[in-house]
């Protein structure tokens, strides 16, 4: 078990490491607003809501966090077309092309790691990737 957790921090901190690495190459934008950033695109039709529920974080700090985005342009806010209450967001082009950038920097810092597996580790690294953050995500649920 401790070595389970051992394990399991140190890829966690390891992730860390490689999102800092490439948020500072993204020098005006944290670390925090690259995730949100990636969230509105997933989630951004549903509201700040659902962006907060995402990344797990409340929602005024998601709603500050927007708030940001939007007065960077990296992000629209429109008021929601079926409850005028609420509001949409979504990327701008200038979003856009910063989240693919992002996401080109990491998909090449992965490939090289990929590219330093052997065959075996290829074929059993994604199931336990994919079983370990459905772990991870039933932790997160648990209160």
């Amino acid at each position: 078990m401790d070595e389970f957790a051992a394990a399991l921090i140190a890829l966690i901190q390891a992730a860390r490491r490689t999102r800092g690495r490439v948020q500072s190459q993204l020098s005006d934008l944290s670390a925090a607003q690259l995730v949100a950033l990636d969230a509105i695109a997933q989630t951004g039709v549903k509201g700040v809501g659902a962006v907060a529920a995402a990344i797990g974080v409340a929602q005024p700090t998601a709603t500050r966090t927007v708030r940001t985005l939007v007065s960077r342009g990296l992000v629209v806010r429109a008021v929601d077309p079926c409850d005028a209450r609420g509001s949409v967001l979504r990327l701008t082009e200038r979003g856009e092309r910063t989240l693919e950038h992002a996401g080109g920097l990491f998909r090449d810092l992965l490939g090289q790691a990929w590219s330093d597996m052997s065959g075996a580790e290829r074929d059993s690294c994604i199931p336990l990737l994919r079983r370990l953050t459905d772990l991870l995500d039933r932790l997160s649920a648990t209160p």
